[in-house]
């Protein structure tokens, strides 16, 4: 997935867990994000935005927390895709998304020998 590939209908989830939506401005695309939180009393919600070409072709941003994840395509009206990305950012980890970023996990030698029972020793493919 590229950013050629997002459109205004597009829900979007985010490393730090929020999720957000494309909106159109009059020069191009502007990816906002919203944050929920409580307190003991109040749901907080924040609102905020980035413009589409601080990301990269491949959808990273210069802040880590806010590479986009993964991609829902809609067919939702701008005012409709603010309220499902609210609702999404309570459910973001029930949701079928139509692309997901692969992710490589990172493991020590110790966890691999601890996995295998055994002392590993890692060789090249040919």
């Amino acid at each position: 997935m590229t950013k050629a590939d997002l459109n205004e209908k597009c829900l979007l989830k985010f490393r730090n867990g929020m999720c957000g939506f494309l909106s159109t401005k009059i020069y191009g695309y502007v990816v906002n994000y919203l944050r929920h939180a409580t307190d003991e009393k109040d749901v907080i919600m924040e609102m905020g935005c980035f413009d589409l070409d601080e990301y990269s072709n491949n959808l990273n941003h210069s802040n880590p927390d806010y590479d986009i994840i993964a991609i829902r395509k809609t067919y939702l009206s701008q005012s409709d895709a603010v309220a499902a990305a609210f609702a999404y950012a309570y459910i973001a980890d029930k949701v079928k998304w139509d692309w997901e970023r692969p992710e490589h996990k990172e493991v020590t030698m110790a966890e691999i020998e601890e996995k295998f029972g055994c002392k590993v020793k890692i060789v090249k493919d040919d």
